[in-house]
């Protein structure tokens, strides 16, 4: 499972993401190159993946083929995350 909150801001003074969509992609050349999750944040901007597969993943907000966007307009992620799970 990968959970978190996408939110703009610091810590002290956030502003969640609500409804932001996100995109959890598995890395190519890995076991989860097919995988492919996506969900929308809750009204506080937390979110949930649940049932994932264990490998190398991407999270971003970007959808494939959209043009880059400025980091201040991303609505909450700053650039791509990766994680192992």
């Amino acid at each position: 499972m990968i959970e978190g909150q996408a939110y703009l801001g610091s810590a002290d003074q956030r502003q969640p993401q609500v409804r932001l969509q996100l995109h959890l992609v598995g890395q190519p050349d890995s076991p989860t190159k097919e995988q492919r999750y996506v969900l929308r944040t809750n009204q506080d901007g937390s979110f949930r993946f649940g049932n994932v597969m264990p490998g190398f993943y991407m999270l971003t907000d970007k959808i494939a083929g959209e043009a880059p966007v400025a980091p201040q307009d991303r609505g909450g992620l700053r650039a791509p995350r990766f994680a192992s799970i």
